[in-house]
């Protein structure tokens, strides 16, 4: 007789796998992106949640809103259980041009009303873990020693600024479908946690260019230059909503690094960080109580 555990160890198809758990699990939850199970298992499980299985979908966003599209019928027929497909928000609700192209033919509005459909009010699951208190905590039980929080905020202020600038960026490119993309490991000096001014021109030229290829094909735009719609575009940006969450993550494992100096070893990595970021959320009760309210399961 073969080992029943090695048949449910191996890899098996997303729709199996929905049908295993098919009556044993009350709420089935759906992510972006394969290899992030883990992480979000751990955070439901810190944020008290019971009786739930997770599911990493493949290919981003369209992947889970297309695997809903599968089973869509298999959820209707069955009221016992709970579905969620848990989608970033990125800038999906302000670039109201490629919603359709880019979540598979529905619009943000859409989604964000279907009761099927979760979608976070911020950036990405990211933004919620860099919140101040919780890094903190973190920083100093990895450190075994207490910082100089005063100090430490500051910097960290600094550096929020500094990534909403870089967001800017982004939003540009994801408004026109610019399908450009940026890193702050690349883009940021290490020692001070700016953007150096030779990678920053050419973000701007790269932008301009593509402002000006496209900008035709934006009835809006048509008789606008850049420096004006870049402005514009950048003011309606919120630094808590909007914030590049992910880079405002990776931001703050350099200013670890440059302000723990010897204190901040060189093998804690952005996913040890980030598990550890999630192993204490329980710590800080008003974002277990935000992220609850938005998941509507407690």
């Amino acid at each position: 007789m073969k080992n029943p555990i090695e048949y449910y160890d191996k890899p098996r198809k997303q729709n199996n796998r929905d049908k295993f758990y098919f009556g044993l699990r009350k709420i089935h939850i759906y992510i972006e992106d394969s290899g992030k199970k883990f992480g979000y298992k751990l955070l439901f499980e810190k944020l008290g949640m019971e009786d739930f299985e997770c599911f990493d979908i493949s290919d981003g966003k369209r992947g889970v809103i297309n695997h809903y599209l599968k089973i869509e019928n298999e959820i209707k027929s069955n009221s016992e259980v709970r579905y969620i497909f848990l989608l970033d928000k990125d800038f999906d609700d302000k670039c109201i041009h490629h919603n359709n192209k880019r979540l598979e033919g529905h619009s943000f509005e859409e989604l964000k009303k279907h009761k099927n459909f979760v979608i976070w009010k911020k950036y990405c699951i990211e933004n919620y873990l860099s919140a101040l208190d919780l890094v903190i905590k973190t920083v100093e039980i990895l450190c075994c020693k207490e910082i100089n929080k005063k100090e430490y905020k500051n910097k960290y202020l600094d550096l929020r600024l500094k990534v909403l600038d870089l967001t800017k960026f982004y939003y540009f490119s994801s408004y026109f479908d610019l399908n450009l993309e940026y890193n702050i490991n690349r883009y940021f000096s290490k020692e001070e946690l700016i953007l150096k001014d030779e990678e920053k021109n050419k973000i701007e030229e790269k932008l301009f260019n593509g402002f000006l290829s496209k900008k035709d094909t934006y009835e809006e735009y048509k008789n606008k230059n850049y420096d004006e719609v870049f402005k514009k575009l950048s003011k309606v940006l919120d630094a808590k909503y909007d914030i590049h969450g992910k880079e405002f993550l990776k931001g703050i494992i350099m200013l670890n690094k440059n302000f723990l100096k010897k204190d901040w070893k060189e093998s804690y990595s952005l996913d040890i960080f980030t598990v550890q970021l999630i192993n204490n959320i329980d710590q800080c009760k008003e974002i277990c109580e935000e992220i609850r309210n938005e998941l509507k399961v407690m």
